[in-house]
């Protein structure tokens, strides 16, 4: 896997393994809008539309995952 592209993912660029391969390197795209946590801080008072359509990306993004057979262990606002 050295490429990860979908309008609901961050964009993997690339996956480095250390030699040991004990330790993998993850190249993301850089997010110049920051991450959804930041952007909840920034903007508290979302509608339930806003938070619904949120919710629903995020389903899409882990059903993409799935489908590349891709666990995300580490999931959070």
């Amino acid at each position: 896997m050295n490429k990860l592209e979908s309008e609901y993912t961050a964009h993997l660029l690339e996956m480095l393994q250390q030699e040991e391969k004990k330790y993998f390197f993850l190249v993301m795209k850089f997010e110049p809008n920051g991450n959804l946590e930041e952007f909840i801080k920034k903007t508290p008072n979302l509608s339930d539309s806003q938070i619904i359509k949120m919710f629903i990306d995020i389903l899409k993004a882990l059903i993409y995952l799935k489908g590349k057979k891709i666990i995300h262990g580490d999931l959070k606002p």
